[in-house]
This record gives structure tokens, C-alpha cells and sequence, in this order.
């Protein structure tokens, strides 16, 4: 039992994360993303689940009893940094309706690195084959207007990143 609390201890002093106590001593409000400079790196899965979780304004309990974890969840993977398993696709269809501006696909492509192209791609093959279960006649024009739109981004981003390549960088 010493050893573990050991363990906690030098893991706490490795990262420590200004949280708001709570009423049974941990903390449960999203701690603030270390960086506020966009660009300056890549985001890893834990910090871009802090900051959307901090931008909807979500304590780590209610994000966890939206994907029906227990209510440590969050706390555990983003605080503590505890090896824990990310949110599955179906955990974040549950969560993502509750944040700000973010959509499936997006959650899909930060939390498990889902090429968002490829998945524009599968809706075209579906769309194609008659299988994705909506046709584009059946959609008003917003519908449109925005599908057009994400493709166009995805088209932009792919461009972007063959020229990165293009250009020696390490994307």
C-alpha cells in the first residue's frame, strides 16, 4: 500500500493540474489546457478532451456520466493521467451533442486519429452504392450546402498536408 501511494505521489509532481476541489476532495472541473498558443503542437487526445470538456463547460463528473463511466473517469484519464482507455466512437456520439461546436467526425479524428478524408471517401462509396440510407434529393439545401462544405475542407486539409509532405514536413 506504501508503494502505491509512492506511485501517486511522484506521478502527481510529474504533472500537477489546477482542479477545483469538490465536495469529496477531488477535484471534478476540467483542468485548464497548459498551452492556450494554437499551432505551437500538435494535440494529443487528453488535451483536446480537456479543452472541448473546458469549452462546453463540463465538469469531469458530468462528462463522465454522459458516456456512462464511472464518475472518475475523466478525473482519472486527464488529471491524473492514469492509463486509462479513451472514450470509444459510441462513448463519443454520446458526448459530443453536449459540446461546443464539435461535431462526430471531428471527436472521431482528435480522440482515435480517423482520417477525416477517408471517412468523406466511405460516405461517397456508400452514397454510391445506394447503401448510405439518405439521398441526396431527400436533403433541403442547408443539408447540402453543408456536406459540400466538409468536403471542401477535407479536400483543403488532404491538399494541405501532400504539400507539407511535399515540402519536407514531418506530417
Amino acid at each position: 500500500m506504501a508503494a502505491k501511494h509512492q506511485e501517486d505521489t511522484e506521478e502527481d509532481a510529474e504533472a500537477p493540474e489546477p482542479v477545483a476541489p469538490s465536495e469529496s476532495g477531488r477535484g471534478s472541473q476540467v483542468p485548464q489546457p497548459e498551452s492556450a498558443a494554437p499551432g505551437a503542437h500538435a494535440e494529443t487526445a487528453p488535451e483536446w478532451l480537456t479543452r472541448v470538456l473546458a469549452e462546453a463547460r463540463l465538469s469531469l463528473r458530468e462528462a463522465s456520466a454522459i458516456v456512462r463511466r464511472e464518475e472518475s473517469y475523466f478525473w482519472q484519464l486527464l488529471v491524473k493521467r492514469r492509463k486509462r482507455t479513451l472514450p470509444t466512437p459510441q462513448e463519443l456520439e454520446l458526448l459530443v451533442p453536449h459540446l461546443r461546436g464539435v461535431t462526430l467526425i471531428e471527436a472521431l479524428e482528435k480522440v482515435w486519429g480517423l482520417d477525416r478524408a477517408m471517412i468523406v471517401e466511405s460516405v461517397a462509396v456508400l452514397a454510391a452504392r445506394n447503401e448510405a440510407g439518405v439521398r441526396w434529393e431527400d436533403l433541403n439545401a442547408d443539408q447540402r450546402e453543408n456536406i459540400k462544405q466538409t468536403i471542401y475542407i477535407a479536400l483543403g486539409n488532404a491538399a494541405m498536408r501532400a504539400r507539407a509532405k511535399g515540402n519536407g514536413g514531418d506530417d
